[in-house]
């Protein structure tokens, strides 16, 4: 997802995104149930190209689901959004303790359900 500006306004933080026509890969496989094998295929190495690039960034997105996979109508490109729980990898103070669990429990690694600081 193409990321334009992000900043800190009076303590708050924000980004600007690019504006994706389509619907969350969610909504797509609740309508259509299943997906022809070559496309999954296809989507799932999209999707690792786009956490490799963020991996090699320094960041782990730690919120991998359906809901953050938007399905552009024009090119059928799947789209990584949702980076509000990501971290640096190098950030050794995070945005959890450890203990604490954030994200999405039905999609989470043991690793993170256990509450470790250090997922990567």
């Amino acid at each position: 997802m193409p990321l334009y500006k992000f900043g800190d306004v009076d303590g708050e933080m924000f980004y600007v995104m690019g504006f994706v026509e389509g619907e969350t890969l969610a909504s797509r496989l609740e309508r259509q149930r299943t997906l022809p094998a070559g496309e999954v295929r296809a989507l799932i190495a999209q999707l690792a190209d786009a956490l490799e690039y963020a991996h090699a960034a320094g960041v782990v997105h730690r919120d991998l689901k359906p809901e953050n996979v938007l399905m552009d109508h024009a090119s059928g490109r799947p789209m990584l959004t949702d980076f509000g729980i990501a971290r640096q990898i190098s950030d050794s103070s995070g945005l959890t303790a450890t203990g604490v669990i954030i994200g999405t429990p039905h999609y989470m690694s043991p690793e993170q359900a256990s509450g470790d600081p250090t997922i990567d």
